[in-house]
């Protein structure tokens, strides 16, 4: 692989390298990015689903069809959250494998559609309910009382300082 890239100008062509070498390789490229742990456990989960369901044994193995029956089969046992998840996983692997010329141009997935919940408003009896059990915690009552009468959300009432209140 070394060779390869050190004479990327002369070799074009695409690298076969065994399944568990090429994801290795990615393990290492996202460790030296400083990915969290956590992130690069789940890329590997996502790896290891699609060597099981799609019996990659080659960085030459994936291909558009691959793909494509790896994100049916996927979608069999997970619901469509968590399959965009394996997709998002997919994606970023896919473009690092065809940088490092593990993998050809041109193979692409896209995320499945989920259906929007609805937001439901809570009842009055709900708010006072979530206020007298935040009583106890004056920060906290704080925020519930800033996110039910503004509508903003969590993170932006974490992000809220003294000088964005104008007290006109």
């Amino acid at each position: 692989m070394k060779y390869a890239q050190l004479n990327s100008d002369v070799f074009t062509s695409i690298v076969d390298f065994e399944w568990h070498q090429t994801v290795e390789e990615y393990r290492h490229a996202k460790q030296v990015e400083g990915l969290k742990e956590a992130s690069i456990y789940e890329a590997m989960l996502t790896l290891g689903h699609l060597k099981r369901l799609a019996g990659v044994i080659s960085s030459k193995g994936i291909t558009q069809s691959t793909l494509d029956q790896f994100i049916l089969d996927r979608g069999q046992e997970v619901e469509k959250n968590t399959l965009n998840k394996d997709i998002r996983n997919l994606n970023a692997f896919l473009t690092w494998a065809t940088k490092s010329r593990f993998v050809g141009l041109g193979l692409e997935i896209k995320k499945v559609r989920v259906a929007q919940k609805p937001v439901t408003a809570l009842t009055p009896q709900q708010v006072r309910n979530v206020l007298t059990a935040a009583s106890k915690y004056p920060t906290l009552r704080l925020r519930v009382l800033l996110a039910v009468t503004t509508g903003l959300r969590r993170g932006d009432i974490e992000a809220i300082r003294i000088g964005d209140v104008h007290f006109d």
